[in-house]
């Protein structure tokens, strides 16, 4: 759609309907002053007036941004939230087909093993930031095409596809290590930080809810023998 045409459609409107609301999209690298400058054109703006409306424009569009990032994203730590996570499990798990394919699908449930200790001793904002240290160094371990979410609190969930379960251990236990080797250092005192995992592995015609209870219940048996720990099917790796 031209500029010539755009600035034809909003006068027909202005002229039938004496207003118009509603959204400008473009497919090209149009910018917010080329769509003020065509809404200018249909409705007479001053210079004074269009360069408020650039202003407002580029706001909008900032902040709608803001809104889409955050529809899908944990604003702490930058990992996928819950919904977003589940919906891309789901999407995946739909996509697998046969049940060999299914058999190359991990669910990972991780969890900060005594984080209340960290809220309670050092306060939220510190325990914030140990959060996002643990999330970056989770996400480092996995690879880029793997999915990696905060489920809520210190819970943090990862669905490798296309890895075979011996692999998938193989992750985990890079996840492990990578959180017990970097302890972090809040007032000058350096506190160790683990985790538990808990991994399930897809079958055919399983979903979310039923892949996630399972991983989740390794993930409270890791605790229950002690932490810093992986629980898998048939498999347990310890510190």
């Amino acid at each position: 759609m031209t500029i010539t045409l755009v600035t034809t459609v909003f006068i027909t409107l202005l002229a039938l309907a004496g207003m118009w609301l509603g959204n400008v999209v473009s497919n090209d690298e149009t910018t917010a002053a080329d769509v003020a400058a065509t809404l200018a054109l249909a409705v007479g703006l001053t210079a004074p007036l269009l360069g408020s409306l650039i202003i407002k424009l580029e706001e909008l569009r900032h902040a709608n941004a803001q809104l889409q990032y955050l529809a899908s994203y944990d604003f702490l730590t930058g990992a996928l939230n819950r919904r977003a996570f589940m919906e891309g499990v789901e999407k995946r798990l739909a996509e697998g087909g046969t049940s060999e394919t299914k058999a190359r699908l991990a669910l990972f449930v991780i969890d900060v093993d005594h984080f209340k200790v960290i809220n309670d001793r050092y306060g939220h904002q510190v325990g914030d930031l140990a959060l996002v240290r643990i999330a970056d160094a989770l996400r480092a371990s996995l690879r880029e095409t793997d999915l990696f979410g905060r489920l809520g609190g210190e819970e943090f969930g990862a669905f490798l596809d296309d890895i075979a379960p011996v692999d998938a251990l193989k992750v985990a236990e890079k996840c492990r290590l990578a959180i017990a080797e970097c302890p972090f250092t809040p007032e000058g005192e350096q506190h160790s930080v683990s985790v538990s995992i808990g991994i399930a592995f897809a079958m055919p015609d399983e979903d979310f809810t039923t892949l996630f209870h399972q991983a989740d219940n390794r993930l409270y048996r890791a605790k229950e023998h002690g932490r810093n720990r992986i629980e898998a099917p048939l498999v347990s790796v310890a510190a």
